[in-house]
């Protein structure tokens, strides 16, 4: 990891996960629990949280969703821009390789950097 990443990282992690990192991991524990499933109507693979619940994830508070036969992959966004641009932490299942998320198919991740066990910053 270059020290740029590093700085970039924890400032991302400052603005974004002080406030939200229970909520992000109670999100994970309860989709884990079959208690979350994608809910909208019109892509399979989000959930929309709503706003009763507390912000996990930017964008409409909706977390994404791909379940592989690895175990199950959770994007929580931190921004949303034009021409499907994304940043976010990704959860992946235990020990996959985070670059077979769906959203990666057609474009590699511009960024991939590991934050904890099974989770990763990235962009697209």
């Amino acid at each position: 990891m270059r020290n740029g990443d590093v700085v970039a990282l924890q400032v991302i992690v400052d603005v974004h996960l002080p406030i939200a990192i229970d909520h992000v991991i109670a999100a994970l524990c309860q989709l884990q629990a079959g208690e979350l499933k994608p809910n909208v109507s019109y892509n399979k693979d989000l959930i929309a949280l709503g706003d009763r619940e507390p912000n996990v994830s930017a964008g409409g508070n909706a977390i994404v969703v791909d379940e592989t036969d690895e175990g199950t992959y959770v994007l929580f966004l931190t921004s949303r821009g034009l021409k499907h641009y994304f940043t976010g932490f990704l959860h992946v299942p235990p020990g996959a390789d985070p670059k077979k998320f769906f959203e990666f198919e057609d474009k590699p991740p511009s960024r991939l950097v590991p934050y904890d066990k099974d989770w990763w910053f990235v962009a697209k």
